[in-house]
């Protein structure tokens, strides 16, 4: 087949990611992908560097940069942004009008505009994957018109969580039809090193470094340890990450910053930890990650995070899941939990043992079979 995939942005979110190690694997399957980028100005080089095999296409980074200060004057005149998308749409169809793809797949409701209507009057299918943008924005009482407008105009709707499912089907009925859930798919080809000796308990972190993610609770959680040889290694980039860094007082707690490595960062953990409080959150790609390296998960009851520790349909789990109420909860249960995992060696090694079964939920063959059948319409 030929393939678009659109994503308004490559940054570090589980979005972007996800659509890149897609992409990837379907040509891998041997499918033509077309790989376009709205916003050229908001690119992780570092990023894209793990993906040599695809092409990037974009607009003149002038242009997107220009654009972008006009619709900054449109917004506060109209409440709106238009020139940013009505480039890109022209610029889609260009190719469409020549490649004449199969299907479009965006990800993120501005990629979804811009390829619903560059598609339109086409035969090609739209395709998207919801990755909690739209939940949060109908929580917020945000976006509806144009939520609207997708849902009737995209061919099919992915979700990757029951409550994305839930909220959608609650707000759009009559389009049950084309709403399906699937789990992202993540490739884990290359074999990477066992865990290096230590004498050290490490329990780690990768997310993005925004205060929602629960950095700082983690952190004074891990403080009130006293077991001796236990060590904390937190990998995000932000200016709120570098203030936390600067406060820290602790010798165990190592800040790495940015890493496009994820797997070999967290092969060095022995917990992988995720306290995340952000609303927004679905299918975080970082405990897909800690499970495919066997590492026993520690977090908090947010999105899909329950059913993705789930072990085939039975109450087994490949960690811990904690409900806290308010913050002073989420650090005294973060606290219980990590203790639980070092005072308890066998229950540890039971957790351990379950991550893999609990990770083939997410098999990428399984993640392009269902969306192959989305592109041919095949629902």
């Amino acid at each position: 087949m030929k393939l678009f995939v659109l994503s308004e942005t490559l940054t570090t979110g589980g979005a972007e990611w996800f659509s890149l190690r897609l992409a990837a694997a379907l040509m891998k399957k041997g499918h033509s992908v077309y790989f376009f980028v709205l916003r050229p100005d908001i690119i992780n080089e570092r990023i894209v560097q793990k993906f040599p095999q695809i092409k990037i296409l974009t607009l003149p980074l002038w242009k997107i940069k220009l654009l972008v200060q006009v619709d900054r004057v449109t917004k506060k005149l109209l409440g709106k942004n238009i020139f940013v998308e009505r480039a890109n749409v022209t610029f889609i169809r260009k190719h469409i009008k020549t490649v004449k793809p199969d299907a479009l797949h965006s990800h993120l409701i501005e990629a979804d505009l811009v390829a619903m209507k560059a598609a339109m009057g086409t035969e090609s299918r739209v395709v998207t994957t919801v990755h909690g943008d739209y939940s949060m924005a109908l929580k917020q009482h945000k976006r509806e018109k144009e939520i609207t407008e997708l849902m009737q105009g995209l061919s099919h709707i992915a979700v990757i969580s029951d409550e994305q499912q839930e909220i959608l089907l609650q707000h759009f009925p009559k389009e049950k039809h084309k709403i399906s859930k699937i789990y992202n798919g993540y490739p884990l080809e290359s074999s990477l090193e066992a865990k290096p000796k230590s004498t050290c308990f490490t329990f780690g972190m990768i997310a993005r470094g925004i205060p929602e993610k629960g950095w700082q609770s983690l952190i004074k959680a891990f403080q009130q340890l006293s077991t001796p040889n236990v060590q904390l290694h937190l990998y995000g980039e932000s200016d709120y990450l570098l203030q936390l860094k600067n406060e820290n007082q602790d010798a165990r707690i190592h800040f790495f910053g940015f890493t496009n490595e994820p797997l070999k960062a967290i092969q060095t953990f022995d917990v992988g930890m995720f306290p995340s409080q952000y609303a927004g959150e679905s299918l975080p790609t970082t405990l897909i990650e800690y499970l495919a390296l066997q590492k026993p998960v520690i977090a908090n009851n947010i999105g899909e995070v329950s059913n993705m520790l789930q072990v085939n349909h039975t109450q087994q789990q490949a960690g811990i899941v904690i409900h806290p109420k308010n913050e002073a909860e989420m650090i005294q249960q973060l606290y219980k939990a990590m203790n639980k995992m070092l005072v308890e060696p066998q229950y540890y090694e039971v957790l351990k043992g379950q991550c893999q079964r609990a990770f083939q939920k997410f098999s990428m063959d399984s993640c392009i079979e269902a969306y192959e059948a989305c592109y041919l319409g095949h629902d």
